[in-house]
C-alpha cells in the first residue's frame, strides 16, 4: 500500500507474514501480522517492522480506505496496538488522510509525547491518492496471509 503527500511525504505498508506462523487456532496469536513500513517526510526517512496489526485489522483498514473518500461513517481508525492511526480531516484546501505513527512505528526523532502518546503525524491529501488502489493492495496481501482463527462477519 502506498500513500503520497504534497511535499515528498510517502508511506509504504506491506505485510511480511504472520508473527506466529505455527499458531493457527488462537483467536489472537494466529492473527498478528508483521507490518513493514517505509516512511519519508521533510525531517527524514525511517522504517519499521513490527507486529502492529492483525489480519482482521488489515481487512478493516482496507474497507475503511474504500469508504473514507465517499464520506464513510467513521472519521478515525485505530487498532489494538497504537502504532498506527488513520484520520479523515476536512481542511479548507481539501480533505487529507492524517496518519499518526507511535510506539515502534514512530520516527527516531519523535518526542516522548509523540512516541508514547499522540504520535508523529503526516498528511496525505485525498486529491493525490487513490484509496481504492490502497485498499486493493491490502486485500491482495490478505490473500497470502488471511484471517485464520478469528470469526469474521462473513464467516
Amino acid at each position: 500500500m502506498r500513500l503520497i503527500g504534497n511535499e515528498g511525504e510517502e508511506l509504504r505498508l506491506e505485510v511480511l507474514g504472520y508473527q506466529f506462523p505455527e499458531i493457527k487456532d488462537d483467536e489472537w496469536d494466529s492473527e498478528w501480522l508483521i507490518i513493514s513500513g517505509e516512511v519519508s517526510c521533510a525531517q527524514g526517512r525511517w522504517s519499521f517492522n513490527d507486529p502492529c496489526l492483525c489480519t482482521f485489522e488489515v481487512q478493516t483498514l482496507a474497507t475503511w480506505l474504500r469508504d473514507v473518500p465517499v464520506g464513510g461513517p467513521e472519521r478515525e481508525l485505530g487498532f489494538t496496538e497504537p502504532n498506527l492511526r488513520f484520520e479523515h480531516v476536512e481542511r479548507r484546501d481539501g480533505d487529507v488522510l492524517l496518519v499518526s505513527f507511535s510506539q515502534e512505528s514512530s520516527p527516531p526523532w519523535a518526542t516522548e509525547d509523540q512516541r508514547y502518546g499522540e504520535g508523529f503525524a503526516l498528511s496525505f491529501p485525498f486529491q493525490l491518492n487513490d484509496f481504492s488502489s490502497a485498499a486493493a493492495a491490502l486485500e491482495s496481501m490478505l490473500l497470502r496471509w488471511p484471517v485464520r482463527a478469528r470469526k469474521t462477519e462473513a464467516g
